[in-house]
Formats: C-alpha cells, sequence, structure tokens
C-alpha cells in the first residue's frame, strides 16, 4: 500500500473518536480548495508527477481533519509553483457563518515570527547602529542585574540570554512593554546554557530597536523588510481592516498527557488553550508582539526566505548584504540541548531553526535547510541546495494527534522530490 494511503487509513481511524478534537472537511477538496498565480513546474525542473506527489502530501495533512485552513506555498529558483489555501478561514466547513480561507488570508505565524525580529538586528548591525556582540546591559543597564551583564545581543537571539520565560498573571500584561523589561531584569539567569525563549526575547529586541533608533520595532519592520518586499501584511499584529479576513485559531488533536500538558505554561506562561483563544482577541491582534504575531501569508513568508536564499536581494532590491545574511545563517557547532523543549535544538547566530540529522525539522537529507516553526504547526523554510523557499500556514493548534505523521511526510516528501540543483 502506498506511503499516503497507510497514513489517509490511519488518520480515518482517528475520525470521529469522542476524545479527538477534530474539524468538518468535505469528501471533495476541491471544494475549499483556492489557488494563486502558480508558474508551471516544469518551468524549474519539476515534472507534473512531483508535482502531484507533494500536493498529496499536503492534502493528506489537511485530511487529518486537525486544520480549518492549510496554506501552502513553494518557490523554486524564485517561481511560485504552488500558492493554495485548503479550507475556512473562520468557522468549520458546512457552518452557518463560515469563510472559506484563500491564498490572501492572513495567518499568524506565532513564533516564526521570531527570526525576521531577529534580522532586524543584524539589518542594524549592517549599518552600523549596533553590534550584535554588544551586551544587552549596554542598552539596557538593568538587565545586568543578577549576572547577566555579559549577555550579548547574538546571545538573545540564538536562545542563550538566560531569560526564557516570565509568569503571566493575565493576558493584558502582554502589552505591557515596560512591566515586561522590568521583570525580565530582575529575574535570576536561568542555569541552562541554552533555553528556547518563546515570548521574552522580542520584547528585549524591540527595547533595544527602539533605544537605537528612536522608532518602533514597526516602523522598523516596515522600513527594512515589508516595503521592500512590497508586502501587504507582514505586520505584528494585523491591521484592523483585515482583521476579519485573519485565520481563526482552534485547539485540536487528544488531550495532552502528562507530562506535556505541562509544557505550554512553562514555556508560554498561559495554558495552553488559553493561549489559542486570546490569539483570536482584538488585543492580540492589534499589538506588537515581536516574538509571537506577526501576521502573513505563506506566499509572503517564501518571498522572505527566498530573499534570504538569494543572499539578501529580492526581485533586484537588496534588502540585506551577503555578508549579513552569511552570518545570519551561521551555526554553533553542535545542537545543544535545549532545556526548554527538552530536545535537542540547533539555533544559528542569526536566530533560525538549523536542520539536523538528530532533529530534521525541514526534511531528511536537507542538511543547509533553515527556517523556523511557529506554534503549534506553522512551518517555513528554505533549502539552499534544492533552491527552494516554503512555508506551511495553519489555523489548527494540535500538540499530540493524527498530523504529526503527515507534518513529516509533507516534508520529506518534499526533500525527495524536489532534486538538488548544482
Amino acid at each position: 500500500m502506498p506511503r499516503q494511503s497507510v497514513l489517509n487509513k490511519v488518520n480515518t481511524s482517528f475520525a470521529g473518536l469522542s476524545f479527538v478534537k477534530d474539524v468538518a472537511i468535505p469528501a471533495d477538496l476541491e471544494l475549499v480548495t483556492n489557488y494563486g498565480q502558480e508558474v508551471s513546474g516544469a518551468s524549474v525542473a519539476v515534472s507534473t508527477e512531483q508535482m502531484q506527489n507533494v500536493w498529496q502530501a499536503v492534502q493528506g495533512l489537511y485530511q487529518t481533519r486537525m486544520y480549518n485552513m492549510v496554506g501552502f506555498s513553494v518557490r523554486r529558483q524564485g517561481e511560485l509553483i504552488f500558492d493554495r489555501s485548503l479550507g475556512m478561514a473562520t468557522g468549520e466547513y458546512g457552518e452557518g457563518g463560515a469563510k472559506a480561507a484563500t491564498v490572501d488570508t492572513p495567518v499568524c505565524l506565532f513564533s516564526a515570527s521570531k527570526v525576521i525580529s531577529a534580522l532586524l538586528l543584524l539589518k542594524l548591525e549592517e549599518l552600523g547602529q549596533l553590534s550584535m556582540q554588544d551586551k544587552i546591559s549596554h542598552y539596557i543597564p538593568n538587565f545586568g542585574a543578577h549576572g547577566k551583564e555579559d549577555l550579548t545581543l547574538e546571545d538573545l537571539v540564538s536562545h542563550r540570554a538566560k531569560v526564557p520565560t516570565l509568569e503571566f498573571e493575565s493576558a493584558e500584561q502582554l502589552t505591557d512593554h515596560d512591566l515586561i523589561i522590568t521583570l525580565l531584569c530582575d529575574q535570576k539567569p536561568h542555569k541552562k546554557k541554552q533555553a528556547y525563549h518563546a515570548v521574552t526575547g522580542g520584547f528585549i529586541v524591540c527595547e533595544v530597536i527602539q533605544i537605537v533608533t528612536g522608532q518602533s520595532i514597526e516602523k522598523a519592520l516596515d522600513k527594512y523588510f515589508r516595503k521592500p518586499l512590497k508586502m501587504k501584511y507582514f505586520t505584528y499584529g494585523v491591521a484592523k481592516k483585515y482583521r476579519r479576513k485573519a485565520a481563526q485559531n482552534h485547539f485540536s488533536g487528544l488531550p495532552l498527557p502528562h507530562p506535556i500538558g505541562k509544557l505550554p505554561k512553562s514555556i508560554l506562561g498561559f495554558e495552553f488553550e488559553e493561549v489559542i483563544e486570546r490569539s483570536n482577541e482584538e488585543l492580540f491582534q492589534s499589538s506588537a508582539l515581536p516574538s509571537a504575531n506577526m501576521y502573513a501569508t505563506s506566499e509572503e513568508c517564501t518571498r522572505f526566505y527566498q530573499m534570504i536564499i538569494n543572499g539578501g536581494s529580492y526581485n533586484g532590491v537588496e534588502v540585506l548584504k551577503p555578508a549579513t545574511v552569511k552570518k545570519a545563517l551561521k551555526g554553533y557547532c553542535l545542537p545543544g540541548f535545549d532545556s526548554t523543549l527538552k530536545i535537542p535544538m540547533s539555533f544559528s547566530r542569526g536566530g533560525f531553526m538549523l536542520n539536523h540529522k538528530s532533529i530534521p525539522l525541514f526534511g531528511l537529507k536537507a542538511k543547509q535547510a533553515f527556517g523556523h516553526l511557529g506554534f503549534m504547526n506553522v512551518m517555513n523554510w528554505a533549502d539552499p541546495e534544492r533552491k527552494i523557499s516554503l512555508a506551511i500556514m495553519t489555523s489548527g493548534k494540535p500538540t499530540v494527534g493524527p498530523h504529526m505523521a503527515s507534518l513529516l511526510n509533507v516534508s520529506n516528501t518534499i526533500t525527495k522530490n524536489f532534486s538538488k540543483i548544482p
């Protein structure tokens, strides 16, 4: 039996189980499929069969019924050969008032926002306004309290700044920037060398950019990335005029077993389902959370990663210098055990998650792939060997469920069907 058929059989066996939170989908997927302005895969040495293999894997992911929406875009040698969406932006299929998703539906990147925010710091370094080797306490003197005085901006974006988590009393505290900076300054340093900073690092990035430039991080993003790349969305939060178009997030999958059930609170500062619920509220969508709430389409994300593959340029516009890109992708020798995520993780000095044989986030046999994941199954990445930039954007937030094998199958099918280009 073909692999995809096996996965579909497994996924179907989960459907309808009372303890699995899933969503309604149609039997005919074309009813909820939307297409953008794609070019033929043949123009970049991808056959019709290879295109079908990849698309069937993406359809298989949607058929797990863990996501109301799946957005999927791929650029190969700069050409947009996939730009599609499956499912509903709001509500469930067949439900009154539900709204179909399109390729123009903005989706929250959650943690995939981090690397974009980190690259703003490297852009300012490129402009001579700071150095990534500068101590954080040089810009925020109080941050040096309790032995944190030697931690650098590079430590910050590579999750080595030793302030990985905060306890929040309410979601409203997330918008109190000054309070959070005070709490981070007062915090004693984490004991482990590497600990994923799920939310905290973005506030420090924001503060440093404000101090160095005298402008907000939103204006820096607009000036250095969004406008040069001609993005429609690609903003922290989503503009009020687009808010009704944004994909609505929802909880799905199996109930979180012990001890996994405790992880969201320890990593994010909130319970898992509360994070999802709050992400659909105006407070979250109207705020700037540089580690957690950029909104974009899958096509816009591939545009950004294509710029990185190109060495910093896109459509003749230099966004970053090649030397900046090279530095951003430079990794540490070996993956470090991440005391927050509880797995080995390899981060670059610019904040990218790097593929590694021990944790092949972006497909097997893709040793040069780099990117970032977002809560829970948002995936933005690029593979220079295959000259592809990709984005999977999802609205469902399962941790454990039938989606896991299908998600791995997508990245591995991509790796298998897109040949390396010398």
